[in-house]
């Protein structure tokens, strides 16, 4: 029997609440960042970067997190939902501990809170075995089920045993495909240390950094250290910089003479540089500014009909059923919504079917 809601009021969304970091860059475009005019002043208002996490296991529903569990037997702490919310707070920790950097060859660095931090706004969980393991899957992931692709970073995350962690399509993308993170959760369970979901936050990281326009600074788009290689950062020395000043080569795993910036594969991974944070801004203030919280591609939406498939809705106002009132909109069993919105409003005829999902985000601090 199809259970009916309606509603008058807003609401708020139910909580969502060796470890290899190598990644690729398959299509990168060089720009001189160095040139660019920048606006970021340290210690401002926080940016919440809006991302989605999307589960994606094999067509009988395994391999990977789901909405009940962690797909273990017997059943260990988490379910998608419950470790989406960790690990994106793990990876907000990790911004918030922002370290200074140990390569300083041109004298002191400063160090600042990097000024931005992760919303997550939506989980979602898809069955598809030839995508699960396959290395080149990203943008027929982003074809089949990237979500509010102007508004929102789309991570997924597969389980192809390959030798990276994951990677981005090109420098700005919105979205990361990660490899490893349900085998570093497994090996956290295993070894009951959760440790090893460092692995994934820091990947969530390097490869946010990526997307917010931050190239390697020691490697080529392929992993390999180069000793000229430039990241266009005046604050991070190349290789070649340090040798020239007779110390050791700094593109290593673990030392102490090992880079731990955040755009290297190193064991740390905790520093971002002024130079970057500007390109960090830069990308937030102009082309991903609709991805923040508070900020909308879209005014206003109005639907009409949710159709069969899970969905995300971005505006700055949502409306069901305004200008198609005469009809019914409806979520199906097994169909998941999410609205994010400073404002929502219900009218009757829509109903949520038993099993179906509904998930409302209101933003109060941006009204």
């Amino acid at each position: 029997m199809k259970k009916t809601i309606f509603f008058t009021v807003l609401f708020s969304i139910i909580n969502i609440h060796s470890n290899s970091q190598e990644c690729i860059i398959p299509d990168a475009t060089v720009v001189n960042l160095k040139s660019a005019g920048y606006t970021y002043t340290p210690g401002g208002a926080t940016k919440y970067l809006r991302v989605f996490i999307h589960f994606v296991q094999k067509d009988d529903g395994t391999g990977n997190f789901n909405e009940v569990d962690d797909g273990l037997s017997p059943a260990n702490a988490y379910n998608g939902y419950e470790f989406a919310d960790y690990i994106i707070n793990y990876a907000n920790s990790l911004l918030a501990g922002n370290q200074a950097m140990r390569l300083q060859p041109f004298g002191n660095v400063p160090v600042y809170d990097p000024g931005y931090r992760y919303k997550l706004s939506g989980v979602f969980f898809w069955k598809n075995s030839s995508l699960y393991n396959y290395y080149y899957a990203l943008s027929a992931l982003m074809n089949n089920y990237g979500q509010c692709t102007n508004s929102v970073i789309n991570i997924f995350m597969t389980s192809e045993q390959g030798l990276t962690g994951g990677y981005v399509r090109h420098i700005g993308d919105n979205a990361i495909i990660l490899f490893k993170a349900y085998k570093n959760y497994i090996e956290s369970v295993n070894n009951n240390n959760n440790w090893y979901n460092s692995g994934t936050a820091k990947l969530i990281n390097h490869e946010a950094g990526h997307c917010l326009n931050l190239y390697h600074t020691m490697l080529t788009n392929s992993g390999k250290c180069s000793n000229s290689h430039d990241d266009f950062c005046d604050d991070t020395p190349t290789i070649q910089q340090m040798l020239d000043l007779s110390e050791p080569d700094p593109c290593c795993w673990n030392d102490t003479y090992c880079s731990n910036n955040l755009m290297d594969y190193n064991a740390d991974q905790s520093s971002i540089t002024p130079d970057q944070l500007n390109i960090i801004h830069d990308e937030l203030d102009n082309d991903k500014i609709n991805f923040l919280e508070c900020n909308y591609e879209n005014s206003n939406i109005d639907i009409c009909d949710f159709g069969t498939e899970s969905e995300a809705y971005i505006a700055e106002s949502i409306t069901v059923l305004n200008s198609c009132s005469s009809q019914s909109s409806v979520i199906l069993n097994g169909q998941t919504i999410y609205l994010t919105a400073n404002e929502v409003i219900f009218n009757p005829g829509f109903e949520v079917q038993t099993g179906g999902k509904l998930n409302v985000l209101i933003n109060p601090v941006c009204n």
